[in-house]
């Protein structure tokens, strides 16, 4: 009897615990999620530290051939210590049930970066101006914007909310 006692209690935290640990792996992933794109500024103001201007990869790329702009972008930032996987937002490359990466086909980026022109003030003109956004809304609140300010935002959280239609 004691041993079916023990064997229920286990059962019952492994029941209240499950949904718990289901949280705990998602805010991990906002987390990563949150770091990569630090890690992207990070290298975007040494890029514009070093060539006194953002990187001007061609936005017609992204129509024209999707994995070739995603590499441009990697390779640009690949001498400040990044690499493919830093590109990638851990949430979505789950929901896509975990490509390959390696494959031409599934290269991507999960940060769209913001297209600016190659004056040397542009990128940092307004410090509100986002400089990376998370292309899915996988993290609760709308896709992850980190701005010229280094500050991370949800989008939900900087849009208006607009009223209700009657």
């Amino acid at each position: 009897m004691e041993l079916l006692t023990v064997i229920v209690i286990i059962v019952i935290i492994v029941v209240i615990a499950i949904p718990a640990l289901r949280g705990m792996k998602e805010r991990s992933e906002k987390v990563k999620c949150t770091t990569n794109l630090k890690s992207l500024f990070v290298a975007a103001g040494g890029y514009m530290q070093d060539n006194n201007h953002w990187p001007q990869i061609p936005t017609q790329m992204m129509v024209d051939d999707y994995p070739a702009f995603a590499k441009a972008w990697v390779d640009t930032f690949r001498r400040y210590g990044l690499i493919e996987i830093n590109w990638i937002c851990p949430s979505v490359q789950r929901l896509m049930q975990n490509p390959d990466l390696t494959k031409r086909e599934n290269q991507r980026i999960d940060y769209m970066p913001m297209p600016f022109d190659d004056k040397p003030t542009t990128p940092r003109m307004w410090p509100r101006h986002p400089w990376f956004v998370e292309r899915g809304d996988v993290h609760g609140n709308g896709n992850l914007v980190i701005f010229t300010n280094g500050g991370i935002e949800e989008v939900g959280n900087i849009m208006p909310k607009t009223a209700a239609k009657p």
